[in-house]
């Protein structure tokens, strides 16, 4: 039995997953992304295979299938 007094461990909702794709878009690291919405690279692929023909499966599967984007940063410097 759970200790009552422990807050509950966290979960994959629906706007963690948001936020996980949106990392993993980014950085094309699921273990980096996991990390950023507080959660762990295993609980994120288990979370994945509790539905692999879901939503969060597809979006997670067409982000890591296409190439990704490169985005410039560009330093204005003032004008002498």
């Amino acid at each position: 039995m759970r200790d009552p007094t422990r807050p509950p461990p966290p979960r994959w909702t629906p706007e963690r997953q948001c936020a996980f794709l949106r990392f993993l878009d980014r950085t094309r690291s699921v273990t980096q992304a996991a990390a950023l919405v507080g959660m762990s690279r295993e609980s994120a692929y288990r979370c994945r295979a509790r539905d692999p023909e879901g939503l969060f499966a597809l979006l997670w599967d067409d982000i890591m299938t296409r190439p990704p984007v490169v985005r410039r940063v560009y330093r204005l410097s003032p004008s002498p």
